[in-house]
């Protein structure tokens, strides 16, 4: 009983250091995020009550591509990209689906 209740408080504690973060009820650690489209190997997310400025995620399978971009104009925020053909996918991604990832971050601020 005494390693359910410590449990419970790592979970508390590390949730209030990082809001991404959950635990199960086994101990195993999981992050918190959406997805908010796919283009081929490019997955698009979008995590709840991440700082500011407003921006999304975009993480390839095979690690060649892990990025950030705003949502209010596209622009690059930081990460590697190592073929300048994902980021003409990721650009065309942002221009079919720039209100759908506003909406999405609104949706996981707190209000």
């Amino acid at each position: 009983m005494q390693q359910k209740i410590e449990l419970q408080e790592f979970s508390i504690k590390l949730t209030n250091l990082y809001p991404r973060l959950r635990i199960w009820t086994d101990g195993r650690v999981y992050e918190i995020k959406e997805l908010v489209g796919q283009k081929n190997s490019l997955k698009f997310y979008i995590y709840p009550e991440d700082h500011n400025p407003p921006h999304f995620h975009v993480i390839s399978q095979n690690g060649d591509v892990d990025v950030s971009f705003k949502i209010e104009d596209g622009k690059f925020l930081r990460g590697k990209a190592k073929r300048k053909f994902d980021l003409k996918k990721i650009q065309y991604f942002y221009d079919q689906y720039r209100p759908e990832l506003q909406s999405k971050w609104n949706a996981f601020q707190k209000n």
